[in-house]
């Protein structure tokens, strides 16, 4: 549906903030063709009211999409809300406890919580009866009859517009405990490292400003088959390819794409549990769902990158072996220079032939479990010398950007380089952004 006509200013956004992070991560899914489930509707009559989805509409506007699949349900505002507070408890970005909290307050407010016991409400959702025994017995159920959700610079956020013209109240010192979920732990860490010992002034001025809560990795949609998270300590780079929708979706969100560190998003890889996949799940989620892309809005191994940025990241990559690491650089000569940990996939890009001598004498000398080369956009037909380098090749096509088209490789480039791949015996992944195919026919 026209994404112009669904409305987000119901009250009905069912988590506690809006993660920029995973809005921009969404964006650049949808550039590369990615598809999302649909986001939940509600029409009365009147409006489109959006229950479920605010992560993925967001991203929608950022990538500049006319339309996002919908299913549209009838129903009353007052559905949507109702519905919203049962919404992302086994699927999309996992939920904090300020998401429950956020949830169990507003149910208790809502007129329908008059028609629904504890525990049905407890299902509903998403937390123990307990929990909401103890807010029902408390006087911290706010009203959320007077929140909107405001957008103010790229940043989305929930604001009371019955405390306008009202004087500003004390902070609370305390709050209603939830549910302890397994893993939500105070992390610490006394161990100086190099960040730390960085003068102050080096990291104020490469540092963005820290989110609240607790960093995790970023959950792709599930199109997204070889890598379902990614993870961003550093962000923006300085190669200024035409075709990079990165710098599109930064600029927009953000007004810079500038290289910035964000040591805060190093306890990512601890804080974020894997997922409990059920027995004989297909052996490509098996793999993906372990698997985190790195750096998907930065090249970690520019020659602009501090070696301090990049030993920190590879820190916390050998201190959580549970996940496996996807490393992508149009600078491959730094990747050789590394001591790779078997939990890591190194990889290049090489979107014209010219880069293939480049690649190819880099990877001669890199020692890692898994190395690739990325041939997305494929701009031209390539030729490896040495393709038995590599053990894992990638083509897709060009994704559209402010400065140029999307476009696509003719089909005998693609068909040529995936001969040499299977020639060497090669893994071959054709991204989703890939139309090229042949068209062959009789009489042709």
């Amino acid at each position: 549906m026209d994404i112009q006509l669904i409305r987000t200013d119901g009250g009905t956004q069912p988590r506690a903030e809006i993660s920029n992070e995973v809005v921009q991560d969404y964006a650049q899914d949808m550039l590369q063709g990615a598809k999302f489930p649909a986001v939940v509707v509600f029409y009365d009559g009147a409006a489109y009211w959006l229950a479920d989805g605010f992560h993925r509409v967001a991203a929608a506007k950022v990538a500049r999409l006319a339309e996002i699949d919908a299913d549209v349900r009838q129903g009353s505002l007052e559905d949507a809300k109702w519905y919203s507070y049962s919404v992302n408890q086994s699927h999309g970005l996992r939920r904090t406890n300020a998401d429950k909290q956020r949830a169990v307050e507003a149910a208790l407010a809502h007129p329908y919580a008059a028609k629904n016991s504890g525990e049905q409400i407890a299902r509903h959702c998403g937390v123990s009866p307990m929990t909401v025994s103890r807010y029902r017995n408390s006087n911290n159920v706010r009203d959320t009859s007077t929140e909107r959700v405001a957008t103010r610079n790229g940043a989305t956020y929930t604001m009371n517009t019955g405390n306008i013209g009202q004087r500003a109240r004390p902070p609370q010192l305390q709050s209603l405990p939830l549910d302890d979920e397994p893993g939500d732990e105070q992390l610490e860490d006394d161990e100086p490292n190099e960040w730390d010992e960085m003068a102050r002034t080096a990291q104020v001025s490469t540092q963005a400003q820290a989110p609240k809560g607790k960093p995790t990795f970023n959950r792709t949609n599930d199109n997204i088959e070889w890598a379902w998270w990614s993870w961003n300590p550093v962000t923006g780079c300085k190669h200024d390819c035409r075709y990079c929708y990165a710098r599109d979706i930064a600029m927009r969100f953000s007004g810079t794409f500038e290289p910035q560190f964000h040591p805060e998003r190093l306890e990512a890889p601890a804080n974020t549990r894997p997922p409990a996949l059920p027995e004989g799940a297909p052996e490509v989620d098996v793999i993906g769902s372990t698997n985190v892309f790195v750096c998907s809005m930065a090249d970690l191994f520019g020659e602009w990158v501090p070696q301090e940025w990049i030993d920190a990241v590879l820190d916390a990559v050998r201190r959580s072996p549970q996940w496996n690491y996807i490393f992508l650089t149009k600078n491959p000569e730094r990747l050789a220079t590394i001591d790779w940990p078997v939990n890591a996939w190194v990889g290049t890009t090489v979107d014209r032939q010219a880069r293939v001598a480049r690649a190819e004498a880099a990877f001669a000398k890199v020692n890692a479990e898994v190395k690739f080369v990325s041939c997305e956009p494929m701009l031209e037909p390539i030729r490896f010398a040495s393709p038995d380098l590599f053990n894992w090749f990638i083509i897709g096509g060009q994704s559209k950007s402010t400065q140029c088209p999307a476009s696509q490789p003719q089909w005998e480039w693609v068909e040529a380089l995936f001969g040499q791949a299977r020639a060497v015996n090669a893994m071959v992944y054709f991204k989703t952004n890939l139309e090229a195919r042949p068209r062959e026919y009789p009489g042709a």
